[in-house]
């Protein structure tokens, strides 16, 4: 008997352990599932906004969408972040930040942060190169910071592990102030 009780015990906790890693892929395949359309964002290729990002490239996020704002990315990326979290059934664990921004001076870019298991999920938005190209180019140039220009901003999702985590804390330096 006293032989039994340990396996008994070690079955109990693979059973545990196993229920985990199948809500926690659940939680991924959630992620990876989402239909941002709801939120407000268009789903692209990710190689249409950066080259690089191609199909078979080592480093690229999962998926990307654009969006347009124009009264502020921290509102418009809450907003995003909540549709995000009821599909992936948990809040963030970080975030939702952005860069620092005031009534007069654009936020270049937001992050949100979830934590799966051992699995690190992140939701980022910044300016597209395509349309910081087009303001640069305007006769004179406008000014890519007026917040109540329409701009248009990439959302990307990154999922990965240990690899996605190096580098993580810096960005909590500059994401600094809580998207409302």
């Amino acid at each position: 008997m006293r032989r039994i009780v340990p396996i008994l015990g070690a079955l109990a906790a693979a059973t545990l352990l196993a229920g985990c890693s199948a809500d926690d892929q659940g939680a991924v395949d959630a992620a990876l599932a989402w239909d941002g359309a709801a939120a407000g964002v268009a789903e692209l290729e990710c190689a249409d906004l950066q080259t690089d990002w191609s199909e078979d490239a080592t480093t690229r996020p999962e998926r990307c969408w654009t969006f347009e704002e124009s009264d502020g990315l921290p509102g418009a990326f809450a907003a995003i972040t909540t549709s995000f979290s009821e599909a992936v059934g948990s809040e963030p664990t970080f975030g939702p930040s952005c860069a620092a921004w005031t009534e007069t001076q654009r936020s270049l870019g937001c992050q949100a942060r979830w934590t799966v298991g051992d699995t690190t999920v992140l939701l980022t938005s910044g300016l597209t190169l395509e349309w910081l190209g087009s303001m640069v180019e305007e006769d004179p140039a406008a000014d890519i910071l007026d917040p109540t220009l329409t701009a248009t901003h990439e959302l990307t999702l990154w999922i990965g592990g240990e690899e996605l985590e190096e580098g993580l804390d810096q960005a909590e330096l500059f994401y600094t102030d809580p998207a409302a």
